[in-house]
C-alpha cells in the first residue's frame, strides 16, 4: 500500500470528522476513544484490507486506545477505561 494512498483516505476521513459534531455520526455512536478508532479503523478496513491495527490519542490528556483488527478487540492504556468501557454492555 502506497503511503500517499493512505494519507488521501485518512484526509477524507478526517473531513468526514473535522468541524462536525461527532454524536452527530451515528456509525460512532458515543463519541469515546474507544468508538472513534473502531469507526476509524473499520472505515480503513473497507479500502486497505491489510490494516491490522488503529491508534488514537489524546496527549492533552495522556490517554489513547489502540484497536486491533487480528484480535478485534481495544487496548487501553489506562484499565480504568477498560472498565468504563465495558460498563456500558
Amino acid at each position: 500500500t502506497d503511503f500517499d494512498d493512505v494519507s488521501k483516505s485518512l484526509k477524507i476521513i478526517k473531513k468526514k470528522l473535522d468541524h462536525k459534531c461527532i454524536n452527530d455520526i451515528k456509525e460512532i455512536g458515543l463519541p469515546t476513544l474507544e468508538n472513534i478508532s473502531s469507526w476509524i479503523g473499520k472505515e480503513l478496513k473497507k479500502k486497505y484490507s491489510n490494516i491490522y491495527s488503529i491508534k488514537i490519542s489524546r496527549p492533552s490528556c495522556g490517554e489513547y486506545c489502540l484497536y486491533k483488527f487480528w484480535f478485534d478487540r481495544l487496548l487501553f492504556k489506562n484499565i480504568s477505561h477498560f472498565f468504563s468501557f465495558f460498563k456500558h454492555f
